[in-house]
């Protein structure tokens, strides 16, 4: 009798997903002092300084990378994907490395950042499949509302400093650490990992990590300022990131 092999399992693409959007329940005083606010806030209300958030995240183990800046600002998406996508990171339990394909909705893509023509450069040099999305197909709100939770952590550190956007740039890899331990550590996440955890091809039962172009890395984090030098103030690639960016 023939013995059949078993088939190794592959994993599926590695997909993430990008959000954008604000905090609902803090913005900042004339000041700079952050306010907190029960009743929700509204995108529209233009009488107050809200804060605007960028979330990336893995679809397989809600891993993910959190950037937030001052509402009337855009945000640097080049320089965004790059501090997302550097590997490896120490911690494994933090979003790294370039997926499979990239899910965005175009519209607020323009909307949000400065520069949209970053998505057909993914394609082209980084080989990501860029796949259109609408609002409604993100599955994000446990991690919407964890970047709420981590801010309002981080504001109790930080409840006297009169913050602007460099601040808000610089207290962003704490918020980002938070939110993707705690997506990583998800039910959720737990048992869609169960599926694939024991795929002899990879350790820790996920997705072998693909890192970006050095030059393109380099070219990315070069470009951008000041969100590149709050973060390196706030020394989360000597931390965190082992690379040579």
């Amino acid at each position: 009798m023939v013995k059949k092999e078993l088939a190794l399992i592959d994993f599926p693409p590695v997909e993430h997903k990008l959000v954008f959007g604000h905090l609902k329940h803090c913005y900042l005083l004339k000041s700079g002092k952050a306010k907190y606010q029960k009743r929700a806030l509204e995108e529209r209300d233009s009488t107050k300084q809200l804060l605007r958030y960028a979330l990336l995240y893995n679809t397989y183990d809600r891993t993910a990378h959190v950037e937030l800046y001052l509402a009337g600002e855009l945000l640097g998406l080049k320089g965004f994907l790059a501090r997302a996508w550097a590997a490896p990171k120490r911690l494994k339990e933090m979003l790294s490395g370039v997926p499979d394909v990239l899910v965005a909705e175009r519209n607020a893509v323009r909307k949000r950042c400065a520069d949209p023509e970053v998505l057909a450069e993914v394609e082209t040099k980084l080989g990501v499949t860029v796949e259109v999305a609408t609002e409604t197909a993100f599955s994000a709100a446990p991690l919407v509302r964890a970047i709420e939770r981590e801010w309002q952590r981080v504001l109790i550190q930080a409840h006297e400093l009169e913050l602007d956007a460099d601040l808000v740039s610089t207290l962003s890899p704490f918020v980002s650490m938070g939110v993707s331990l705690e997506g990583h550590f998800s039910t959720v996440s737990a048992r869609y990992q169960e599926r694939w955890i024991r795929n002899p091809r990879t350790a820790y039962g996920r997705p072998p990590v693909k890192p970006a172009p050095e030059d393109w890395t380099r070219e990315a984090l070069s470009e951008y300022e000041p969100p590149i030098e709050s973060w390196a103030a706030s020394n989360f690639f000597a931390y965190f990131v082992e690379s040579r960016v």
